[in-house]
């Protein structure tokens, strides 16, 4: 009995550290680019290997996220229907009268990217502004 029980506990311990290592290979298979641009203007955010990389007409920066900063993106990009994202309404139209850079998120996933419909930069649909405004924090 006793060596089941020290079977059972081998077990689980390595079943826990598969978990782990399948979230660490889900955050690894993710990369995020926003991009918002008009005439002679251009936002860029991407965020790809621990790393997000911010540029704009007039600045660049760098930085290395932090696990916590790496998993709060993942949980907010599970949280969309990634499938549908081509497919969401803008909430505004400011973009057509130069009211607003021209904006669009892609989001690689498993070696499957997922390409947003155009909206106007500041407001994404609703399904993205969690992860919209999450991005820009990171920026600050």
């Amino acid at each position: 009995m006793n060596k089941y029980i020290k079977l059972l506990g081998f077990l689980v311990f390595f079943a826990c550290l598969d978990c782990k290592s399948q979230d660490a290979r889900q955050e690894d298979n993710l990369s995020i680019k926003y991009e918002a641009k008009t005439r002679g203007s251009s936002f860029l955010m991407t965020i790809e290997n621990g790393k997000f990389n911010f540029s704009s007409s007039d600045t660049k920066q760098i930085k290395v996220l932090s696990k916590t900063q790496i998993s709060k993106l993942t949980e907010l990009v599970n949280e969309i229907d990634l499938s549908q994202i081509n497919q969401m309404e803008a909430p505004s139209e400011k973009r057509y009268t130069d009211g607003a850079m021209f904006a669009a998120l892609n989001i690689t996933k498993d070696n499957t990217t997922y390409s947003s419909v155009e909206f106007d930069h500041g407001n994404p649909p609703k399904a993205l502004r969690s992860l919209y405004a999450y991005m820009i924090s990171l920026n600050e």
